[in-house]
């Protein structure tokens, strides 16, 4: 009986993911599906790839290399933060950077004048001109 000797093509199976262009913003954050995801600093202004997973993470790559990986957020307009990614940031004095924290500036309100009604129907006669 006559058999065929077929031998595979490819030993190594192709990877299914695709990969995903994103500029790194100067916050460290890179966007995909309605949410943003933290990067480390040094990438600011690159370009890295993000592969979602679709598995729950994704990953962000740098020419190849792993930089990232963050549990991907089924919501709209989430920030997903990474302290580690900021690491290293130095401020011009040579001191770690602190990270900025949102403060409350207590504004006094404007004052506001109280009139009776009365004084705006004296307007109600007025021509509009067009």
């Amino acid at each position: 009986m006559l058999q065929e000797e077929l031998k595979p093509f490819n030993l190594v199976p192709f990877d299914e993911a695709e990969r995903h262009p994103r500029k790194v913003s100067n916050d460290a954050l890179i966007s995909y599906a309605a949410n943003r995801y933290s990067v480390p600093w040094r990438y600011v202004g690159q370009t890295v790839e993000l592969q979602d997973e679709r598995n729950g993470r994704i990953r962000i790559f740098a020419q190849d290399k792993f930089i990232a990986e963050h549990e991907k957020y089924t919501g709209h307009h989430e920030v997903i933060f990474d302290r580690k990614h900021t690491e290293g940031i130095r401020s011009a004095a040579g001191k770690p950077a602190q990270l900025p924290m949102p403060r409350l500036v207590q504004q006094a309100l404007p004052d506001v004048v109280v009139r009776d009604l009365s004084v705006y129907e004296q307007f109600l006669d007025e021509a509009v001109i067009q």
